[in-house]
């Protein structure tokens, strides 16, 4: 297993090409077995055995990255041209986790009379629902349409690229009803079969409960949380129970005895029900689309029934070892899953100080003699120990703390073992008769009512969760240092290596002054919305504003690029939203912001617009009962001690003269600890001649180039006047020629190379000593070593 992990992480960062790896693992592999040959090289032969592995599991990462298919996407994309796919359903609509689109395996892109294989890569096609609607797995269909890589538009977190990495998407292909030719397959297949399950248990949840209670046991047993709101999937982050919803070993379980009372009941012999066990444990793992936590539950489940079958010995680190083992090798991506990181955790935390808390509390005689206070332990006991072993993890990825979690597993835990097995019971039963269904469905209901309030009065609760600031890697280590030292001690009964451990602990609770940061820095981001701007800026104090909400487009939004890059920043509350004018490609998706998260303010320029996006934004701000606030030459918000914005233009003059809505956009400088940054909305180079009376105030660290890089403005006065020392171009497809190359002209003569987000993606600075420094998150980073980048605009 570690050999295998190994592998894997050698693999992401390196970009060996495929054939030279194989032949490489078939060298070592005949190496491997000369050595077990030899009798006298047991040393030699493990060591080449645990190269061999690595070697093969650097092969496999290789392979699932397929970074040459992903380079040639990007190639076709840049091209601009309209392309011809096929390919075979592999999720239809339903399944997919996107509106109105589907997934497809096999497919080939036809460009320019060649055709190219996109191999293991698959390819997410959006159109108009009801075109893919009646799609279903196994369906061949024709599409045309423009190509855009997937990996290479994700938000700048590791979140969004592993979401894509695991599903293998290469690329997404935007096409019309009428540009979509379908071939249905009569033909029967096993991942057919499993769809039809799943859209049957849906009807039947939908058919027979309330929907909240649908939604539910949806999510309970096949780990489908589409139909759960933001505000209960916040509540389910913040009160730390969102793995109540996530198939893990305790769904594996409770379908795995169901299972065997059943086949007990039709007195099937003990090795017919055991290999009856193993089917079952695969097409579970089929129904849950393969969830990184359910392929592990799956994986050691099965391998537990497996020695059973062979009369072996089973041991459960073997088993955890195992199953990572094999998992790695057959999806090596899924180490980068913060699902898979806290599944393994947890169970190697419920594996090795689970006993030692349960012992802590029977050690006492009175407890025997109540067996729901010594129940109500066990799982206290096993919620402790899970929790020991995935907290410092959970606040390193997440940055929250959820301290209600330990107890609220008390109620939710069995709540949710209940509703599953209630759930498995309302489904054998509308299969057999409807009636009898009925009083089942009733309780589900109840328990599905009792479920939700549940977590919405844990997460009312005061310290529910605490947003704790992003944790070293070195703290990270240090913790886990810590506590398995205290458990080794524990265990031992060595009284020396507890005190050991537990001033080792207070020493890393001294010292994280030291290795963690008091305040973050302040940080401004360009979010790729295409042709449009938006610019979240984050204070030390954790205030956040945006500037800007980006382009609308018929279903499309500019907000749900947003919403991703504040989720995977944990950002609940935006403290404003800043309108520079009211054009389309600024303010389109502010609606949508409102209705998914809590806004306190609003500013605008003034200006009004008869456009039909501008009624709508007003309409959402009065709905949530926010005034739009009018914001003028001179004005400043604080957001913290630290961070001040102070608005440029326009004045009251140029808001009442002719001046087009281009012109009387809002021109905000930001100031934070020495460094300057200017947003200068779209204004063109008249408004840039009359900024000139605010002499030094308008000179920059960092400076937005207006208009999404328009040629009419950007003037070389402009540029003289300002000296930034940085600059940045949002802009995406369109068919103005923006950015213009007469303004990279310009830039280049001022020895300026601005970051464009068309080809970046989001590009974020940070302020640091007086200056902007431009960082790369994990993600990012990790597109530029596989070589993903597009060329440069310009």
């Amino acid at each position: 297993m570690i050999a295998a992990a190994g592998g894997v992480i050698v693999g992401l960062y390196s970009d060996m090409p495929a054939n030279r790896l194989v032949a490489i693992c078939a060298v070592v592999f005949l190496l491997t077995a000369f050595f077990i040959w030899r009798k006298n090289a047991r040393t030699i032969s493990y060591a080449f055995v645990m190269l061999f592995l690595m070697l093969f599991a650097i092969w496999r990462t290789t392979a699932a990255a397929n970074r040459d298919v992903r380079r040639q996407i990007a190639m076709w994309n840049e091209s601009d041209s309209a392309v011809v796919v096929t390919g075979r359903i592999w999720l239809p609509a339903a399944d997919s986790y996107g509106s109105g689109s589907v997934v497809l395996s096999q497919a080939s892109v036809w460009s320019e009379s060649k055709r190219h294989s996109i191999g293991d890569l698959r390819i997410r096609v959006f159109a108009d629902s009801l075109s893919l609607a009646s799609l279903r797995y196994g369906d061949w269909i024709y599409a045309r349409g423009k190509l855009e890589p997937s990996i290479s538009r994700t938000s700048a977190s590791v979140g969004s690229l592993v979401a894509v990495l695991n599903r293998r998407e290469g690329a997404k292909l935007y096409s019309q009803a009428t540009d979509i030719v379908v071939n249905k397959s009569g033909k029967f297949s096993f991942r057919g079969c499993v769809d039809g399950v799943r859209a049957w248990i849906r009807r039947s949840f939908r058919h027979e409960l309330s929907p909240d209670a649908a939604a539910l046991s949806c999510a309970l047993l096949l780990g489908d949380r589409g139909e759960f709101g933001s505000d209960f999937s916040d509540k389910l982050r913040v009160t730390g129970l969102s793995h109540v919803f996530a198939l893990s070993g305790v769904n594996v379980g409770i379908v795995v005895s169901v299972i065997w009372l059943l086949s007990g009941l039709l007195f099937l012999p003990r090795l017919g029900r055991l290999w009856l066990l193993l089917v079952v444990i695969l097409f579970y793992m089929e129904l849950g689309r393969e969830a990184p936590s359910l392929i592990r539950a799956s994986l050691m489940a099965g391998l537990f029934v497996l020695g059973l079958l062979l009369s072996r010995q089973v041991t459960v680190f073997n088993t955890v070892a195992s199953a990572a083992f094999l998992e790695l090798l057959w999806r090596p991506l899924d180490c980068l899953d913060a699902g898979f990181l806290l599944s393994y955790f947890s169970v190697l935390g419920l594996v090795s100080s689970y006993q030692y808390f349960d012992s802590l509390f029977r050690s006492g005689r009175s407890v025997t003699k109540f067996r729901f206070l010594g129940s109500a332990w066990s799982l206290l006991a096993a919620t402790l120990s899970a929790q020991v072993a995935t907290l410092p993890l959970v606040g390193f990825l997440f940055h929250r703390i959820p301290f209600i979690g330990a107890f609220g597993n008390l109620i939710a835990v069995p709540l949710f073992g209940i509703m599953l097995v209630w759930a498995l019971l309302l489904l054998l039963l509308s299969a057999v008769c409807h009636v009898v269904a009925v009083p089942v469905a009733y309780t589900l209901n109840g328990l599905a009512y009792f479920l939700g309030a549940f977590i919405d009065m844990l997460a009312d609760l005061p310290m529910a969760g605490i947003t704790i600031r992003p944790m070293p890697f070195l703290l990270l280590l240090a913790v886990y240092a810590g506590v398995m030292l205290l458990f080794t001690g524990a265990f031992l009964k060595r009284a020396k290596w507890i005190a050991s451990a537990f001033l080792f602990l207070a020493c890393i609770i001294v010292w994280s002054a030291a290795l963690w940061p008091r305040e973050r820095d302040c940080t401004v981001s360009f979010i790729y919305v295409g042709n449009g701007d938006a610019a979240l800026i984050s204070t030390p104090s954790g205030r956040n504003a945006l500037v800007d909400t980006g382009p609308t487009y018929k279903s499309w939004s500019a907000a749900s690029r947003i919403l991703s890059v504040l989720s995977e920043r944990q950002i609940r509350e935006l403290d404003a939203i800043i309108l520079t004018h009211p054009d389309m490609d600024h303010i389109g998706g502010t609606p949508d912001l409102l209705s998914s998260i809590p806004v306190k303010r609003i500013f605008t320029n003034g200006d009004s617009s008869d456009s039909r996006t501008f009624m709508i934004t007003a309409e959402a701000a009065g709905r949530k009962g926010l005034q739009l606030e009018i914001l003028q030459a001179g004005d400043r918000i604080r957001m913290d001690k630290h961070v001040v914005l102070t608005v440029l233009s326009p004045d009251s003059v140029r808001l009442i003269s002719d001046a087009t809505d281009n012109q009387k956009s809002l021109v905000i400088r930001l100031d934070c600890r020495g460094s300057s940054a200017l947003l200068p909305g779209d204004i063109d180079s008249t408004v840039e001649h009359d900024l000139i009376v605010w002499k030094e105030f308008i000179k920059t660290d960092l400076l937005k180039i207006a208009h999404h890089g328009s040629k009419t403005a950007t003037c070389n006065q402009f540029i003289e006047d300002t000296k930034p020392d940085l600059c940045v171009i949002s802009c995406g497809p369109n068919i103005h020629g923006h950015p213009h190359p007469a303004v990279f002209g310009r830039l280049a003569a001022h020895g300026l190379r601005p970051d464009v987000t068309w080809t970046d993606g989001t590009v974020s600075y940070i302020a640091r000593n007086g200056s902007w420094i431009r960082f790369r998150e994990p993600a990012q980073r990790l597109i530029e070593q596989w070589k993903l980048r597009t060329a440069r605009i310009g």
